[in-house]
C-alpha cells in the first residue's frame, strides 16, 4: 500500500514547519507527500524546500484561491493508493501513518478513516490526556464509523475520490470537508472512526470573531442543503447557539492561555 499525503497551505510559514517535523518522526513514512502552495505570499515555500532531502515532497501551485481547491489539485495528482490528508497547523502522532496502513490494509471495506485531536499551546482544555487515552485503547482498530471526516486528519482511498470528485459541489459559502464528506458518502463510501490517527491541532480555529464563526457555522448548513441533507441540517440549527457557545469558550481560553493569536484561512468555499 502506497500513501499519499496532501498538505494546502497558505501563508503557513510559522506552522508548516513543526508540521512537516511530525511527518519526518513518523514511524511508517509516507511514500509522497504533496504540499500545494496556494499563492502563499510569505516565507512558506522557502520553509518546505527545507525538507526536501528528508521528506519524497513535491510541492504543487494552485492558482484558485481557496482550501477546497488547493485540496482537490492535491487529489488528483496523488500516485497513492491511500490519500491523507492534514492541514499544515497539524501535529501528527509519530503512529500516525501506520496506524491507516494497519486498518486500510485488513479492511478493504473501509473507504475512508478520520482520526481524533487535541489542543496544542493550550494548558486548559487541551483535551489532551482524553485523546491519548483513547488512542491507546484502540490501537489500530475503529471505535465505529465516521460520519464527517475533517481535513485536519483524514484518509481515503484514492478509489474513493475518483468516484466521488464529481459529487463534491464546491460552490460559494459550502465548507470543503463536509462537502468531500457528504460526496463520499453519496457515491457509496463507508467512513470509520481511527482513535489511532491522532494528532495536535492549534486552537487559532477558534481564535476568531463570534461573526467568523458563525460564517463557518452556516456554511455547514449551506452544504447540508446543497447535498440533500435536511434532517443533518435541521439537527445541525438546533445545536448551533450551543455549538456558537462552546466555539467561543474555546477562543477566549485560547487567547488568555499560551497560543498566539493569528489569522486563520476559512475552508469556506469561495
Amino acid at each position: 500500500m502506497q500513501i499519499t499525503l496532501v498538505i494546502p497551505c497558505y501563508n503557513e510559514e510559522s506552522a508548516i514547519g513543526p508540521c512537516l517535523d511530525a511527518v519526518v518522526a513518523q514511524t511508517r513514512q509516507f511514500d509522497e507527500i504533496l504540499v500545494v502552495d496556494n499563492n502563499s505570499t510569505d516565507g512558506t515555500r522557502a520553509v518546505v524546500e527545507q525538507y526536501v532531502d528528508k521528506l519524497p515532497i513535491r510541492v504543487l501551485s494552485e492558482s484558485r484561491q481557496g482550501v477546497a481547491w488547493a485540496s482537490q489539485h492535491g487529489y488528483d495528482m496523488a500516485c497513492g493508493d491511500v490519500i491523507a490528508r492534514i492541514d499544515a497547523d497539524t501535529r501528527m502522532e509519530r503512529s500516525w501513518a501506520a496506524v491507516v496502513e494497519e486498518y486500510l490494509s485488513t479492511h478493504s471495506e473501509i473507504d475512508g478513516v478520520g482520526g481524533f485531536c487535541w489542543f496544542y499551546d493550550m494548558s486548559f482544555l487541551s483535551m489532551r490526556k482524553g485523546a491519548f487515552a483513547r488512542a491507546e485503547k484502540f490501537g489500530a482498530e475503529s471505535s465505529g464509523p465516521r460520519r464527517m471526516l475533517g481535513g485536519n486528519n483524514m484518509a481515503i482511498r484514492r478509489s474513493a475520490w475518483v468516484a466521488a470528485k464529481t459529487c463534491v459541489k464546491n460552490l460559494p459559502g459550502t465548507h470543503e470537508d463536509i462537502d468531500l464528506t457528504y460526496a463520499l458518502l453519496d457515491t457509496g463510501s463507508r467512513l470509520s472512526s481511527l482513535p489511532g490517527m491522532l494528532v495536535g491541532l492549534s486552537p487559532r480555529r477558534y481564535m476568531v470573531s463570534p461573526k467568523s464563526l458563525l460564517r463557518e457555522m452556516v456554511a455547514v448548513l449551506r452544504t447540508q442543503h446543497a447535498h440533500g441533507r435536511q434532517k443533518d441540517a435541521i439537527m445541525y440549527a438546533v445545536f448551533m447557539p450551543f455549538n456558537l457557545v462552546v466555539a467561543s469558550v474555546l477562543g477566549l481560553v485560547a487567547r488568555r492561555g499560551d497560543a498566539s493569536r493569528e489569522d486563520r484561512v476559512s475552508p469556506v468555499t469561495r
